[in-house]
């Protein structure tokens, strides 16, 4: 418990919302420097950042300089640090930047994509030794059992991985506890791994022709729903991972076809309760997908192929694409920002943490407690929020570094209507519950 003085708490501060404001998610981007139309990009590339609250877009922040982003990027839980990996010329590097010192550190490089855990500061790879390695601030351990297994999935819990291992058609997937290894379920299926939804209760398969997704209940193994790709035929390429919306209502699902040597993107909405299809539609390129903190809604990144240049300049430069919102509920896509023609983007996206749970406050004289459920994610910190009528902040904002209660002394007499917010590096989270503080007049 801390005890903080009323002063901080009566002070209102010049920069706060007098309304509640919502969640903080922030992009980083990295994107070669600005080169002119028809040309390869060369040099480093520039870390970017800015931050998305709904559909409006804050100003763009250049961070640092950053090494060629080949093979995608990622933001380890809580959003310190951002990743980076290049594969060029048979070489291989990992860029790690700390977005609160500002510098650049390296790692060794993965074999495969790295993943994050939601919850917890560390990412997991594929090693190349062929099993699977955490990284965390302590340095670097494998996981048990996971040699000569493909890693395919970290729960939203943080608290295990997803392997698995193929034998003939069949895929064996099975879930490990992260810090130990052990073995919590193992399910042997046809087809390849999709996605888990956030309560770890069923595992999404497609099939082995990439005909259907499929959905089995974990960890019996019961198949409970099957869901076929529209206009399904032997065009289709690739049918990519399933993302699936916050709020857990819908799958979106990145579909490659290739007809006559043309290659193009489709994106494929299901309803996860009647595996109905939402929407199918064409989209011109590669599709990034990220699921949103904003229940119902996925960030998409659609990027056109690179396209070859001409004979007397060999290579290739990248083409224009768009960011957007998908409304998960009806495909709707609300456009966010362009991507200029001859900026090959990769993106990452870092999200605020959970909304804590506040409990009843406690008023002893002019004192008052607070205390609450902390949210099970990476937190720097809280803020206190509170407002003179429901949905207000406009008396005070007061910081509280760490734990889960608060004692302010010698508060005045009022009514206040009183909320929190956990903090991390990417910002504020979503507020949690209110509740009325009454001190009475002594």
């Amino acid at each position: 418990m801390r005890a903080l003085t009323s002063a901080l708490l009566l002070v209102v501060l010049a920069s706060a919302s007098p309304t509640i404001a919502q969640a903080q998610t922030v992009v980083y981007a990295g994107a070669p420097a600005p080169v002119a139309q028809g040309t390869q990009p060369t040099g480093p590339t520039s870390l970017v950042s800015f931050p998305l609250q709904g559909n409006q877009i804050g100003p763009l922040t250049t961070l640092a300089a950053w090494p060629g982003v080949t093979d995608g990027m990622l933001v380890v839980a809580g959003g310190r640090y951002v990743l980076s990996t290049q594969r060029l010329a048979g070489l291989c590097q990992v860029a790690v930047f700390d977005t609160r010192q500002r510098t650049t550190g390296w790692l060794p490089c993965f074999s495969g994509t790295p993943l994050v855990d939601p919850r917890h500061e560390r990412v997991i790879v594929q090693s190349s030794a062929g099993g699977v390695v955490v990284f965390d601030a302590s340095g670097e351990r494998s996981i048990a059992g996971t040699t000569g297994w493909t890693l395919e999935g970290v729960a939203a819990s943080g608290r295990r991985v997803y392997v698995s291992q193929v034998t003939g058609i069949e895929r064996t997937v099975k879930a490990l506890d992260i810090e130990t290894g052990a073995v919590e379920w193992t399910l042997t299926l046809d087809g390849r791994f999709s996605a888990v939804t956030d309560d770890e209760s069923t595992l999404f398969i497609l099939s082995s022709n990439q005909g259907s997704i499929r959905a089995y209940e974990i960890p019996g193994g019961t198949m409970i729903g099957e869901a076929g790709v529209p206009q399904y035929s032997a065009d289709v390429s690739s049918v990519g991972k399933a993302t699936i919306a916050a709020d857990g209502q819908r799958l979106i699902v990145p579909i490659s076809t290739l007809t006559t040597g043309t290659s193009s993107a489709k994106l494929w909405i299901v309803d996860a309760a009647t595996w109905s299809t939402v929407s199918f539609t064409d989209q011109a390129g590669r599709l990034g997908l990220w699921s949103d903190s904003e229940g119902g809604s996925v960030l998409m990144l659609t990027q056109q192929p690179p396209a070859q240049r001409p004979p007397t300049s060999p290579g290739t430069v990248c083409q224009g694409g768009r960011f957007d919102r998908i409304d998960a509920g009806t495909g709707n896509l609300a456009f966010l920002a362009p991507v200029p023609s001859g900026t090959c983007v990769q993106m990452a996206i870092s999200v605020a943490p959970g909304s804590p749970t506040l409990d009843a406050p406690t008023v002893s004289g002019n004192s008052v407690t607070l205390s609450w459920t902390v949210p099970d994610d990476v937190v720097t910190g809280y803020r206190v929020e509170a407002g003179s009528a429901p949905g207000l902040a406009d008396l005070a904002v007061l910081p509280v570094s760490s734990g889960n209660s608060v004692t302010i002394p010698q508060v005045p007499a009022g009514r206040y209507y009183v909320r929190l917010r956990a903090l991390n590096h990417t910002g504020a989270g979503a507020v949690s519950n209110e509740v009325q503080v009454v001190v009475p007049t002594p």
